[in-house]
């Protein structure tokens, strides 16, 4: 299906020029989405639009033009049952769901990937995919000022500590630092490789989803760059228009645009998330790579 008008030919949007290439790129993420789209459809999971692309569906009717990639949101009870659903039934070729346990790195939230396509970040390595890719980030409980609201917040801290610096804090442990999880709890956490500690990580999110009447992406939260949400924002769902489709967004999509953007009728051309990557819609990652290395080889025998 064809998601993007026009796709082959150049055109201005909003005073900005999006390229053929550029749109060949939205085709492949559009057909990410419906992936997406049907697997949630038949096991009865919700995700919403979100971020940019939030904003791309209200103001724009489809992508921001300056924008190049789609972001949605899923609940963490949904989100674990999507990775249970993928891991159980797969999915067909090209499609390819990436979360640090299939690829082994540090990798926060899933990522639908298309493993013919390019959208690279790393050309030291092809040892995990990298191809063109839909984020998908899990919304878990924030402290929302209840009795139990600190506790929880200073657990996720130990948490993340945990995770990001286990050497130093097995050093403040044996310090005798003073914390909410027993400390032979965090001090076996520390050993573990990454992905078993994100994996202990998100079995407790999971468990405490309950525990707050507010939401939002935990590693955000934590530094900073994102404040909580009521959940009821995203109690109920709404359809908005997107490209040739439309997109179930949240019911509450003013007060999130508004809390995150502020006056969002205004253009702010601004640059990707992801500049500097690489992407294509036509060319294998692997073989981007491949051609990259080579060129290095080349040049560096020339210099």
């Amino acid at each position: 299906m064809e998601y993007i008008k026009n796709i082959y030919r150049d055109e201005m949007r909003d005073g900005f020029l999006v390229t053929a290439d550029r749109k060949k790129i939205w085709q492949v993420e559009m057909e990410l989405l419906a992936e997406l789209d049907g697997i949630c459809r038949r096991h009865g999971l919700r995700y919403f639009v979100d971020y940019g692309t939030l904003l791309g569906a209200v103001r724009h009717r489809g992508f921001i033009p300056w924008d190049d990639d789609i972001d949605v949101v899923m609940m963490r009870p949904d989100y674990e049952r999507l990775k249970l659903v993928i891991a159980r039934e797969g999915l067909r070729e090209p499609f390819f769901f990436q979360t640090t346990y299939t690829d082994d790195i540090e990798l926060w939230i899933g990522k639908l990937m298309n493993k013919g396509t390019s959208g690279v970040q790393d050309f030291s390595t092809d040892r995990f995919c990298q191809g063109i890719f839909l984020d998908i980030w899990p919304m878990d409980a924030a402290p929302d000022g209840a009795a139990n609201g600190d506790e929880l917040k200073q657990c996720y801290l130990e948490l993340m500590y945990a995770v990001m610096a286990p050497d130093k804090l097995l050093r403040d442990l044996d310090g005798r630092l003073s914390t909410r999880i027993n400390a032979q709890v965090l001090k076996k956490l520390c050993q573990m490789p990454f992905r078993w500690q994100w994996g202990e990580l998100e079995k407790f999110l999971q468990r405490h989803f309950a525990d707050s009447a507010q939401v939002g992406v935990f590693t955000m939260m934590l530094n900073g760059r994102e404040a909580a949400r009521p959940k009821a924002w995203y109690n109920d769902v709404v359809m908005l228009p997107f490209e040739t489709i439309e997109v179930p967004a949240p019911a509450g999509w003013q007060e999130i645009l508004d809390s995150e953007y502020g006056d969002w009728h205004k253009f702010v051309k601004f640059a990707s998330d992801h500049n500097g990557t690489v992407f294509s819609a036509d060319v294998p990652y692997k073989e981007l790579i491949a051609a990259h290395r080579a060129d290095a080889v080349k040049n560096k025998g020339e210099a």
